[in-house]
């Protein structure tokens, strides 16, 4: 009798490590809250690649482009592109600073002092091909936002984008960005 209460002891634990691994699965889902939403569906961003593109327009602002993803696209130094297939946001951010990005509120579409001159999503794209499932954001967009602070080297992205016929494009990516050379 005391071997079998032992097993059945045994066997409980066991059960309860199980379901406390798939616990800590789900959380996992959307990388660790980073991800970006489309028509109703979520797409992980694991990572983010930023880029300096130089003077933008009148001279006294810049232009920063940033690639956030998941993480089958990766980037080719050796021949400076992206490679690989999944899923994307990319923006082209106009800020007053040609060493970083300035944290504010970007507006989409809108000139000012800070500003996304660009914005789109991709889903299962195959970024040497450029074949996929494209969402663009600038034509036809009713209002989007662009929300960037940063804490130390994090920067936290908060992007709300409505179009015309109402879809949203919604996201939160918060981590370093793999700084890019011209």
């Amino acid at each position: 009798m005391k071997q079998f209460k032992i097993n059945i002891a045994l066997f409980a634990v066991m059960v309860a490590f199980v379901i406390q691994g798939c616990n800590n699965d789900d959380d996992n889902d959307i990388a660790d809250g980073n991800y970006f939403s489309y028509d109703g569906k979520e797409y992980a961003l694991t990572k983010g690649y930023i880029q300096f593109q130089g003077e933008a327009y009148n001279g006294d602002k810049y232009l920063w482009s940033v690639l956030l993803s998941s993480d089958e696209i990766g980037y080719d130094a050796v021949e400076s592109t992206y490679t690989g297939k999944g899923d994307l946001v990319y923006a082209d951010i106009v800020s007053p600073s040609d060493t970083d990005i300035i944290p504010g509120t970007y507006t989409l579409g809108k000139e000012g002092d800070y500003y996304v001159s660009f914005m789109a999503g991709a889903v299962n794209f195959d970024v040497e091909n450029e074949i996929g499932d494209y969402i663009d954001f600038i034509g036809g967009v009713d209002s989007g936002i662009v929300e960037i602070s940063k804490e130390d080297d994090i920067y936290i992205f908060k992007i709300s984008c409505v179009k015309e016929d109402g879809r949203e494009l919604k996201g939160y990516y918060k981590g370093s960005l793999i700084r890019l050379e011209n």
